[in-house]
């Protein structure tokens, strides 16, 4: 009973103390968290507080020794994951660390831990610095390969990506997975230059010699992407006898998802021809692993299918000089239209995308700091001021976050939660437009998953009555119906690809919803 009451008393004081320091009494809330700790150095509870002002305070070398000390108790604790990237991501965050760590082979897999808390909350410089010395460190870890790759994506670094991967690959010529070696996946990457050169540009950047224009070479490819992959409609097939993703060593998985993950920005970079040079690398070995949507790489997978069956069915050859854009930002969802041509105000406009992976409109929030926020960010900062851009979200709240949201009671109901998330969306966007002058068109949700349908309706009901409100600082594209059946319970005909995304048949449809 007595320890009950000691306990009880110390939880007190720690309140007390963290009270106190945020109240603006920093010494003396202060004074009570030093009390405590120095009675119990290991008394978690008080250390978490006593952090938390020493970061406030600045004092980022004790605040960064007491968190690494948490994070090894409480890994999951978000708190500690949050105020230990904020001292990561300090001016001398990465210098103190050093003092802390010995950065060699034997503290990698820690510095790869350390950077996914950093990403995580969108420390970005801190992660990338991590996860390049743990990839330096051991050069054979595909796993630490791809956390760079994918870490340079959120800053829509797609040339430093490559390099990461090229990197990767050149480091170990004869690994393989599926069969595939790196020195093959190596050899059809484009150079930094040639990315570079390759990158859609607008007609006032000068022209440039490009390995993506139209030339023999790459309308063979295309041929054989056709080949290899299905007509879309449909997922991408397992071959006869393949094994199980599950019985696949984890090692060789890694490897698959960095080939994909290669596949991915050479898709999003507009480097078709060798996208679809390194599909007909792939899609064969890919076959031969079944149920990879089962594994841990099932995300990099689905990126993989859906590019693949984009390149079945090529856009128009680029044009030289380089049509005006018509950016299209966007979850996975803006890779449909990808490098597809409208016709808008008399003028042809090619579609290019903005990818943001996986951003929930709920991530836009003031005070939120996961990482899919900073790549929204990103994105947006990559647009010239006064750019044409249709914003393409919402898709992953309809389907992961809405209803679980109303489930665990944070919303009255459904209705509340869409209204909720909406607001973020139209306060973002018309901070856009005020502040960067974008003329922007909001696409409705694709109702292509069955089990989410009647979500989206909802959802894109109250989206587009926010818009319109908003108008002309907004402009809905209003060709949401369309998308479905007369009866409206299913998708319409034709407009099916992988079973999560629209099929680019659909752009036709897109661009008669273009404002005058």
């Amino acid at each position: 009973a007595a320890a009950k009451v000691a306990a009880k008393a110390r939880r007190l004081k720690i309140e007390l103390g963290r009270t106190l320091f945020k109240a603006g009494a920093r010494q003396e809330g202060g004074a009570l968290l030093t009390s405590i700790l120095q009675q119990d150095m290991e008394q978690a509870d008080a250390l978490l507080p006593y952090g938390e002002a020493c970061v406030a305070l600045g004092q980022h070398d004790d605040a960064l020794k007491i968190f690494l000390r948490l994070v090894t108790q409480r890994s999951d604790d978000s708190a500690v994951r949050r105020l230990l990237a904020a001292s990561l991501g300090s001016k001398d965050g990465m210098a103190l660390l050093r003092q802390q760590l010995a950065f060699d082979a034997k503290s990698a897999s820690a510095l790869a831990f350390l950077a996914t808390i950093a990403r995580d909350h969108s420390k970005l410089s801190a992660s990338l610095e991590l996860i390049a010395e743990a990839a330096r460190l051991v050069p054979d870890a595909s796993a630490y390969a791809l956390q760079r790759a994918h870490t340079l994506e959120v800053e829509l670094r797609y040339a430093d990506a490559l390099e990461a991967v090229r990197e990767h690959c050149d480091a170990n010529p004869q690994r393989a997975a599926a069969g595939v070696r790196c020195a093959d996946v190596a050899a059809l990457l484009p150079t930094r230059e040639q990315c570079e050169a390759a990158r859609w540009r607008p007609p006032s950047a000068p022209p440039s010699a490009s390995p993506c224009k139209g030339t023999a070479e790459e309308a063979a490819l295309r041929a054989a992407v056709t080949e290899v992959a299905p007509d879309a409609g449909g997922e991408l097939a397992d071959g006869e006898g393949a094994r199980l993703g599950k019985e696949a060593p984890p090692l060789e998985l890694d490897l698959l998802a960095l080939y994909f993950t290669a596949l991915k920005v050479l898709f999003v970079s507009g480097c078709l021809p060798a996208a679809s040079a390194l599909v007909r690398l792939l899609e064969p070995a890919r076959r031969q692993i079944r149920d990879l949507h089962l594994t841990l790489i099932r995300n990099e997978n689905a990126y993989y299918c859906c590019a693949a069956m984009l390149l079945a069915t090529p856009p128009p050859q680029p044009a030289d000089p380089p049509l005006a854009p018509l950016y299209v930002a966007g979850d996975s969802h803006a890779l449909s239209p990808s490098w597809r041509v409208v016709r808008w105000r008399g003028q042809p406009r090619v579609l290019a995308p903005v990818l943001v992976t996986g951003l929930k409109l709920w991530h836009l929030r003031d005070g939120a700091d996961f990482f899919p926020k900073a790549n929204f960010e990103a994105a947006a900062a990559s647009l010239p001021d006064g750019a044409d851009v249709v914003f393409a979200f919402g898709e992953i709240d309809c389907r992961e976050g809405l209803l679980l949201a109303v489930e665990r009671a944070r919303y009255r109901d459904l209705a509340q939660a869409i209204d909720t998330v909406v607001d973020i969306y139209i306060r973002t966007l018309r901070r856009l437009a005020a502040r960067r002058r974008f003329n922007i068109l909001v696409h409705p949700v694709p109702p292509v998953l069955p089990e989410t349908r009647a979500v989206v309706k909802q959802f894109n009901a109250a989206l587009r009555r926010a818009v319109e409100r908003a108008s002309p600082v907004l402009a809905w594209l209003d060709f949401f119906e369309q998308l479905l059946t007369p009866a409206g319970d299913a998708l319409a005909d034709g407009l099916a690809l992988d079973g999560t995304h629209l099929n680019p048949q659909y752009v036709r449809l897109l661009e008669a919803a273009l404002p005058a």
